[in-house]
């Protein structure tokens, strides 16, 4: 064992990692992290061939956008030390999207919160990872969001499945929402 150089070893110990850094990052009340490694490539890719090489895409996402950047500094040092430990060169580190959160509009999120109570339906203020168009939205208007319940807590997965109800309570606080946005404009 002590004659390989498997870069599948690195790679493993790498995932693991990044994986329990987010989770002590999140315990710590940093807000907003989650990491995956949606994408892990060897080369051999066979049972009895160590692999030479490795090829891991992290997504990492925390809603403070120095704490992200802080975390992928902190990746870059740590593969580093993993490949130089386990003996394989990490022969590139790059990064490949490093998009800035938007932040909701407080205004906005609160005619939505004020909407939901007004019909008797509770809410909470959530930090969403996911890509929306409320992002590209808020670098010319406010922006907000509003999410509605979905089975397990699931959502963005093949899973996914938001009750009927559900969807028709969030088309009422959108519905109000908008009412009293446009009450404001008349004052």
């Amino acid at each position: 064992m002590d004659l390989r150089r498997d870069a599948g070893l690195a790679a493993a110990r790498t995932i693991v990692f990044v994986a329990e850094h987010a989770s002590s990052l999140a315990a710590a009340g940093r807000g907003y992290v989650v990491a995956t490694a949606g994408v892990i490539e060897t080369d051999a890719n066979a049972a009895n061939v160590v692999p030479g090489h490795a090829r891991v895409i992290f997504d990492i996402r925390a809603e403070d956008h120095a704490l992200a950047n802080d975390f992928i500094a902190e990746l870059d040092r740590e593969s580093a030390n993993i490949a130089a430990a386990t003996r394989v060169e990490r022969s590139r580190y790059d990064i490949l999207s490093n998009a800035t959160p938007a932040a909701c509009d407080a205004h906005l999120r609160g005619l939505l919160a004020g909407s939901a109570e007004r019909f008797g339906f509770s809410s909470i203020p959530l930090a969403s990872g996911a890509g929306h168009d409320a992002a590209f939205v808020s670098r010319i208007a406010p922006s907000a969001m509003l999410f509605v319940p979905c089975k397990d807590g699931k959502s963005h997965a093949p899973e996914e499945w938001a009750e009927p109800d559900a969807l028709a309570k969030g088309a009422a606080v959108m519905r109000e929402a908008a009412r009293r946005r446009d009450e404001e404009d008349e004052t």
